[in-house]
Formats: structure tokens, C-alpha cells, sequence
């Protein structure tokens, strides 16, 4: 069954696949100092990583995947985004690529979540514009080889969407429920693939893609469980799909 940790190529389709990911993960991985705890780094190569959360008394209390890549996103972060019930877990609600000093100058507000979040929880003074490498962990992906070929599945479909777009459907959903719930941080984009590549998870052997993909706003790195890809993704092409935002505050 396909899954943000399938799109990476792990096996954690049961209760005991992800405890044996867990427990290599516990011991392979590195240290990282947060504000209620520590996180447990691992990077087993390929862009992989996993985040556990470590509370003080050392019990594992959460986990996260995300993929390293080129993608690159000016963010405006704006307010933090905490996991009810859960200190080191949450993420930002942000504008992209904003053209002056207020963050509302962006191409459109988003939501992601943070692998390691607790590390800046309450640190931040926001509004604040920073770079971004935000992974978004597809939960469906359609492919086309050129414009041509996407163009007349808008037309089949009835849609009209721009071969560079992006909704944030998390934000959306949550306004149209009128719900004081915290939004999820997800999205609908259609993009450009500047770059794809078909890769094998180190500790499963399983395959996954990993897409550097262009669309409003910034690049993405797409990760992909190859089940769930309608068509061939190819450099040059157009791909549309759903998303779950992963993302990491880098230095450049």
C-alpha cells in the first residue's frame, strides 16, 4: 500500500515493518539537540531521511520522513503550526516567493510540516523570509510527456489548471469546514520536470522516483511511490498530483 514512507522506497506497510524501520533508525541514527528533547537523524543515503522524536526520558514519541533534494522556496513564514498533544511536531504557515516586504506579496500562502520542527519552535521572530527545501510526498501523480499531452487531459477533464499551479488544499479544505482544527499541510501543484530519476531505497531494495519539479512559486523535490504514477514522468514533461509538505529551513 503506498505511503509518504513508501514514497522514499521503505517497507512499512505493517505494524512490524515499521518497528524493525524503527529500531535501525534508533540505532543508526545521529542525535539532534530540540527545545522538549532530542531528534534521531538517519539518512541511510538517496536523499532518505527519517526524524525520530526523542523526549527527555528517551521514548520514542514520533517519527517523520523527508527527502533532501534541490528544491528550493523562498518562504515568508508567518506563524508556527504545533501538532496538538505533540511538542515536536509540527510546521509553518508561510508565503512563497514574496516580492516585497510583506509576506502577503507572495504567490500564494501554503502550509508545511517540519521533520525537525521543535528545533526552532519559539525561536523564530516572525513574520520571517527564509529558504525552504520542501519535499512534497505524492498520494497521487499523473504524467504527461510534453504540454500537448496535458493539455488535452484538461480537456477530457474538464479542468483548468496552468501547466505551473498550486493550491493549497490543506488551507482550503479547513476554510470551507469553518474548523479551528489545525489545517494539513498539503497541496495540489501542477509543475515542470526539470529532473527525474528512478532510485532504490539502500535498506529495502525497493524503487522510488525523485522529481525536481518547477512550478509557482519555487521547486519541489517530488518523492514517488511508483505504484501511484499514472504515465512515465520524464525531464521536460508536465505532472500534476497531491501532495503531503515536508519541508526543511536551509542556509542557501
Amino acid at each position: 500500500m503506498a505511503s509518504h514512507f513508501s514514497d522514499i522506497g521503505f517497507n512499512a506497510d505493517s505494524d512490524e515493518e515499521i518497528m524493525s524501520l524503527l529500531r535501525q533508525a534508533a540505532q543508526e541514527g545521529q542525535p539532534v539537540e530540540s527545545t522538549n528533547g532530542h531528534y534521531l537523524f538517519w539518512s541511510p543515503e538517496e536523499g532518505i531521511q527519517l526524524w525520530l522524536q526523542v523526549d527527555p526520558e528517551g521514548t520514542v514519541i514520533g517519527f517523520n520522513p523527508h527527502l533532501a533534494g534541490k528544491g528550493r522556496i523562498r518562504a515568508a513564514l508567518t506563524e508556527e503550526q504545533p501538532e496538538p498533544d505533540m511538542t515536536m511536531e509540527g510546521g509553518f504557515h508561510a508565503w512563497a516567493d514574496p516580492s516585497g516586504e510583506s509576506p502577503d506579496t507572495g504567490a500564494y500562502p501554503f502550509l508545511f510540516d517540519m521533520p525537525d520542527y521543535d528545533r526552532y519552535r519559539g525561536h523564530l521572530a516572525l513574520p520571517q523570509t527564509v529558504n525552504t527545501q520542501i519535499a512534497a510526498f505524492a498520494h497521487e501523480l499523473y504524467s504527461f510527456a510534453d504540454e500537448d499531452a496535458y493539455a488535452s487531459f484538461q480537456r477530457e477533464n474538464d479542468l483548468r489548471f496552468t501547466p505551473e499551479s498550486f493550491v493549497s488544499s490543506g488551507l482550503l479544505i479547513a476554510s470551507e469546514a469553518k474548523t479551528e482544527e489545525r489545517p494539513e499541510a498539503t497541496a495540489v501543484f501542477t509543475g515542470r520536470v526539470l529532473e527525474t530519476e528512478r532510485r532504490t531505497n539502500p535498506t529495502s531494495g525497493r524503487p522510488f522516483y525523485h522529481l525536481h519539479v518547477r512550478t509557482l512559486g519555487g521547486t519541489f523535490d517530488v518523492a514517488a511511490d511508483p505504484d501511484i504514477i499514472q504515465g512515465e514522468p520524464v525531464p521536460g514533461g508536465i505532472v500534476q498530483g497531491s501532495f503531503w509538505l515536508s519541508g526543511r529551513i536551509i542556509d542557501s
